[in-house]
């Protein structure tokens, strides 16, 4: 089990993990500035790294990785507040060990991008807790649609994202990693989540 707790900008935000499962905290930046850019891009580069592993192993495209990293760090703005929310997490060492990104496409929907756990942390409820926090933010921004798009491959992620209540949907035009490589479209899974409305009652 993991306790969650909602962050604050420039908070650290402890999770408890029992069952001797790894610790963790998360980080969520509202300025460029205070982001340990070097830590960041260095789990960007690993988590694009490992995609592009993955869609080779599975006979897919050989794309440019290096065109999603510039273009996330190009729009970094749109990942901070009031456009999105951007997250790294720490081991109880301050490594960086996981991260995850939101920022606004349009009126009412957000997308969320380059979700990423390191392998010693999987399993740790990790990469749960770097969803709920963003579907927290979300919330908070008023947005009303969540989406999110990950490889087929990725069978991680889209059990993650299937028990936590997304819906497989059909392609999204919002999709920025097949804006950038339109040919990784027919080896991708597109993902909604519609925001519980403000006082609705089960």
């Amino acid at each position: 089990m993991w306790e969650f707790f909602t962050a604050s900008p420039e908070v650290s935000v402890p999770f408890n993990i029992q069952n001797a499962r790894p610790r963790f905290s998360l980080q969520r930046y509202s300025r460029a500035q205070d982001v340990p850019m070097a830590e960041a891009r260095e789990i960007l580069c690993e988590q694009t790294a490992m995609m592009h592993a993955r869609m080779l192993e599975m006979g897919g495209p050989d794309y440019d990785v290096e065109i999603h990293r510039r273009a996330f760090w190009d729009k970094f703005d749109r990942v901070l507040p009031p456009h999105g929310s951007y997250y790294l997490a720490v081991d109880d060492a301050g490594v960086v060990v996981g991260t995850g990104a939101l920022r606004s496409v349009r009126a009412g929907v957000a997308e969320m991008k380059h979700l990423f756990v390191a392998e010693r942390m999987r399993r740790s409820g990790l990469g749960r807790a770097l969803v709920m926090a963003r579907l927290a933010d979300a919330q908070e921004m008023g947005i009303r649609t969540v989406i999110a798009d990950t490889f087929v491959c990725n069978h991680e992620m889209r059990a993650l994202y299937g028990d936590i209540g997304f819906a497989e949907v059909p392609p999204f035009a919002e999709s920025a990693t097949a804006d950038l490589s339109p040919d990784l479209r027919e080896f991708m899974a597109f993902y909604r989540y519609d925001m519980p409305s403000v006082g609705a009652t089960e």
